[in-house]
């Protein structure tokens, strides 16, 4: 989805326990860059038209979901005899669920040039 130029993000994180069911979590949740895959200057998360290094939401039912865009490509890595390839952003997540830290860290994706 392009958005002036940007394209928006949707994640979804869903507060799980030890044996993998979502647990009942109405309370705050964060996400962050974790690797910033632009060259200069670094990538920022953005809600709207706004730059910020995190954004929170509350999660409903152990259930955070979160539109965001990242302000700059991934950077391109070239190395003798191979095809160009892009850096990898990640995204972590975080909250304190009955007072024990949680975070979890997104696959690797990319940012294109908006066409």
């Amino acid at each position: 989805m392009q958005v002036s130029g940007v394209t928006t993000i949707t994640a979804v994180v869903t507060v799980k326990d030890e044996a993998g069911g979502t647990v009942d979590f109405n309370g705050p949740v964060t996400i962050k860059i974790g690797h910033d895959a632009a060259e200069v200057p670094p990538g920022h998360l953005c809600d709207g038209m706004t730059a910020k290094d995190h954004i929170t939401v509350t999660a409903s039912g152990g259930v955070a979901t979160f539109t965001f865009a990242i302000d700059q490509p991934s950077k391109v890595i070239i190395e003798l005899g191979k095809l160009p390839t892009l850096e990898e952003y990640t995204i972590v997540a975080t909250a304190t669920v009955d007072g024990v830290a949680l975070s979890a860290t997104s696959s690797g994706f990319t940012v294109s040039v908006p066409t």
